[in-house]
């Protein structure tokens, strides 16, 4: 309270009060209240002891006591201000607003009454009320930086977002170095959070440490901003600067432990999980996170073993069926699929639903040579998750792999007219006409693969195989455009090799050794694996034969079978050349 008392007990009261130092406080205060001090002073005192019990949370005495004070003083508007206050800490919002009502009547053009009067407005869930009530402070202070910042958190309430940014900013603008703009800077960074837009988030958050360097929440919140970002080592020294603020809350270690995680440094992302001792507290989750941490560091055992750990602690929960589920694909990464099995099938005692689950275990059953159990599996992952096309590509994938070419291409059609961009099944089809000699259906699916992408993997792979299929027809035009689709593929891949020997082969084709030669040359210098290499050293081979150059012809075609011994074509015409060669000797 304001006041110009002298009296020695009140202001050694004082000092003791701002000292927090209450007990000898009250003594003093009350040693004026027992005189025969003014009433004005007996109201200070007591006020003074109303604001001690209110600060140890006995609302109940402190109000008792400001309504004493009132009775000394009863149009004090400080003693109606506190008594109003008592109220709200007590969560009496009706008294608390009738009061601070009756202290903004005595001083009517008082920002903080009228602020405060917001704050009571904003408990009780009168939105509109407290913003009004704010607004008028701001008639009367308009750079009030308290009544910028609450009316913004009142529109933060009400869902008006850009309301309330344009009132942070406000709030900031006004009291650019202080506690206010720190949390308004703070509130924007959390918006811009929400919203996905980094950069500004970013630049809010960085205002509010370069205020208050030491606030812990602001460096983990810009430490999540890095983390959306990608940007792991800043992400990390943020995390790290609020730990060391002291700091050391769940969500915290959570993410220091993910941007290890992120940078690969695993043991140092396992070591901080570890120190909320998760398997000692039983939390599961945390348990979870230490389980994939350790299978991405490779340790499956350890992985294993937490995984494990989750299943004894609740054996048959939603956490018990993902444990279960990812102890199946340990087993399975570790070619021990009987068990991948087995652990699969525990997970779908919990939930025999689930897609994921079903699914896996088709690939674990494939794994293990049971194509039949596999099929059923997906099958079962198709119907319980019918917008998912991995089981049905699957089933067409085994069938393929199993050379059951006719079942494989019914399953890649049923896939391709239910999922028409679904690149890689529109290949595969594309690959299974080739190879059964459809070539006009082939051309087709390669198109579809190409107009769904056409600057990926599989859109160069399709532009190799329009070439390779175009190059073997004899029209001039069909050649232009297998020409045409190889000059594509190599233009997002310009050393394909496939594209290269293609491109090689329609030269040879046209009786332009020198070219061809060249271009096989490029093969050589762009690919180290041996059948590709074997088979341009058997067509620099051919080019050499063609232009009776024998001797070379031998030479490289011998290459080529050392790569390639089992492959007949070239041992047939290495056969034709050295014959060649020698007859070209004999002759000499």
């Amino acid at each position: 309270p304001e006041d110009l008392s002298q009296n020695p007990h009140i202001l050694r009261g004082k000092t003791y009060y701002f000292k927090k130092n209450y007990t000898s406080a009250i003594d003093e205060f009350n040693e004026v209240v027992a005189s025969d001090a003014p009433d004005s002073d007996k109201a200070i005192a007591l006020t003074y002891i109303g604001m001690i019990y209110d600060d140890r949370g006995d609302y109940q005495k402190a109000i008792e006591t400001f309504v004493r004070a009132l009775k000394y003083k009863p149009k004090d508007s400080t003693i109606l201000k506190n008594l109003a206050l008592a109220y709200r800490h007590k969560k009496d919002y009706p008294n608390a607003l009738s009061t601070m009502e009756k202290a903004i009547d005595i001083d009517e053009n008082n920002p903080d009454l009228l602020i405060l009067k917001g704050n009571i407005l904003f408990d009780m869930g009168r939105f509109p009320d407290a913003v009004k009530s704010y607004t008028k402070a701001l008639d009367i202070a308009p750079n009030n930086p308290q009544a910028l910042y609450n009316t913004a958190l009142t529109f933060l309430k009400t869902g008006d977002e850009l309301s309330a940014v344009e009132y942070f900013k406000k709030a900031a603008s006004a009291d650019p170095s202080g506690n206010i703009a720190k949390l308004a800077y703070s509130r924007l960074g959390a918006f811009y959070t929400g919203r996905r837009d980094y950069a500004m988030a970013e630049k809010y958050l960085t205002m509010a440490i370069q205020l208050d360097p030491n606030e812990p929440v602001n460096h983990y919140n810009l430490g999540i901003v890095y983390m959306q970002r990608q940007q792991y080592e800043k992400a990390l020294a943020e995390f790290k600067a609020a730990e060391s603020s002291g700091v050391y809350e769940e969500k915290l270690l959570e993410g220091l432990s993910q941007a290890y995680a992120s940078l690969e440094r695993y043991d140092e992302s396992i070591a901080v999980l570890e120190r909320l001792q998760p398997v000692q507290n039983r939390n599961v989750a945390i348990i979870a996170r230490l389980a994939e941490l350790y299978y991405r560091k490779g340790d499956l055992d350890t992985a294993f073993e937490y995984y494990k750990q989750i299943t004894v602690y609740e054996p048959v929960s939603e956490n018990a069926r993902v444990a279960y589920a990812n102890m199946g694909n340990i087993r399975d990464d570790q070619h021990r699929y009987d068990e991948a099995i087995s652990y699969y099938k525990k997970a779908l005692s919990i939930d025999p639903k689930d897609s994921s689950t079903l699914y896996n275990l088709g690939i674990a059953y494939k794994h293990a040579g049971k194509p039949e159990l596999a099929v059923a599996a997906f099958n079962d992952a198709a119907q319980y998750n019918p917008d998912n096309p991995k089981p049905r590509l699957a089933i067409a994938d085994l069938y393929y792999e199993k050379g059951y070419l006719d079942l494989a291409l019914d399953e890649y059609i049923k896939v391709v007219r239910l999922w028409p961009n679904l690149q890689e099944a529109q290949f595969t089809l594309g690959m299974l006409y080739y190879n059964k000699g459809r070539n006009d259906y082939a051309l087709e699916a390669f198109n579809r693969v190409i107009a769904i992408n056409g600057n990926n993997e599989y859109a160069k792979k399709a532009y190799v195989n329009i070439g390779i299929i175009l190059s073997n027809a004899k029209d001039e035009k069909q050649q232009a455009q297998a020409v045409q689709s190889l000059q594509k593929a190599l233009l997002i891949s310009p050393n394909e090799p496939e594209a290269l020997l293609a491109m090689g082969t329609i030269a040879y084709n046209q009786h332009k050794y020198d070219k061809a030669i060249e271009i096989f040359y490029q093969v050589l210098e762009a690919s180290n694996e041996d059948a590709i290499v074997a088979q341009a050293y058997h067509n620099i081979g051919r080019c050499y034969y063609a232009k009776r150059e024998y001797k070379k012809s031998l030479q490289f075609l011998t290459k080529a079978s050392e790569l390639d011994p089992t492959n007949e074509e070239i041992r047939l015409n290495r056969k034709v050349a050295m014959e060649a060669y020698e007859k070209e000797l004999s002759l000499k």
